[in-house]
């Protein structure tokens, strides 16, 4: 399998919702970028969707999560796993510096991972600024009601990039779509400007091709995942991990007369650690609707020891 890079140069704040309005995170999960290219495979035509789905079935075509990046720097997630720190004198300070860290730059893991990273080269630069929005929704037939929006701003030169995995077609298909999705945008609030985004190309390093591509005794996913029941035993054993609960309302007209929610799902966030691989699985949603509603619970694994 290949794997490239895509930065997401935002040229508006976004909102990627914790289930209310005003809550928000700085980046999104794979199953809602899966979600979002669904939508515009869909544009194109039933065929189209249908080769979007068979690619990713066959795990031809996988996705990662989104994670920030500053410059020429990417970062991904600290792994959920056990580090035995070499300096056991550190003080109060130098440990909640190490506890706030969500994320790491790839030539930063070995010196992590064994113990060995001092504090201070960890820290991470300022990737923007949470605020909130006060809007009014204009509507002749009722009284107009002021409503809160969280927001996220990246600074100049930062944004979220993602890391594709594909075989065959699956490379052109993956772009074309992104493409048309840079111009609707992504999140919550599309219809007021949020979300949108220029589409660069990214550089996948060669320390993370040997991560993606090499044996190793434990593998962190790099994408909100779910293993099938049948995998789930063997998935679970040696494995340190943080479980994520999905939800969300069906983003189709015709799904349903009015917004229905999803099914909601547990699942392995990014960075959790397995000594076994899985393949995990796209997943129906739907409860009672019109047509399936998908849920991309597919792993990327980076090597991690």
């Amino acid at each position: 399998m290949e794997y490239a890079a895509y930065k997401f140069s935002f040229s508006a704040p976004v909102h990627f919702g914790q289930r209310t309005l005003t809550s928000h995170e700085m980046t999104f999960s794979a199953d809602r970028l899966f979600s979002a290219l669904c939508i515009e495979a869909l544009k194109k035509g039933e065929e189209t969707l249908s080769q979007l789905l068979t690619l990713a079935k066959d795990d031809t075509l996988i996705f990662s999560d989104a994670f920030p990046y500053s410059g020429d720097n990417y970062y991904f997630p600290k792994p959920i796993f056990p580090v035995k720190r070499t300096n056991n004198d550190e003080d109060i300070k130098t440990r909640k510096i190490f506890k706030k860290i969500n994320y790491l730059a790839i030539d930063k893991f070995d010196k992590y991972l064994k113990g060995e990273a001092e504090a201070e080269s960890l820290k991470l630069p300022k990737f923007g600024e949470s605020s909130v929005k006060t809007s009014v929704k204009v509507d002749p037939t009722v009284y107009p009601e002021p409503y809160r929006v969280g927001l996220f701003s990246f600074e100049e030169n930062c944004g979220l990039y993602i890391i594709v995995g594909y075989e065959k077609k699956g490379k052109t298909l993956a772009e074309t779509l992104l493409d048309s999705l840079s111009f609707a945008g992504i999140g919550g609030k599309r219809s007021a400007g949020l979300g949108r985004f220029e589409l660069l190309p990214g550089k996948v390093s060669d320390e993370t091709k040997k991560r993606l591509t090499g044996k190793y005794q434990t593998y962190m996913t790099i994408s909100a995942a779910l293993p099938t029941d049948e995998e789930l035993p063997t998935a679970l054993d040696g494995a340190t991990y943080l479980l994520s609960k999905r939800g969300g309302f069906v983003a189709s007209v015709d799904y349903a007369d009015e917004w229905r929610k999803k099914k909601d799902s547990f699942v392995f966030a990014a960075g959790s650690c397995f000594k076994n691989t899985f393949t995990g699985q796209i997943k129906d949603v739907s409860d009672g609707g019109n047509h399936l509603v998908y849920r991309y619970l597919k792993p990327m694994f980076l090597g991690v020891n």
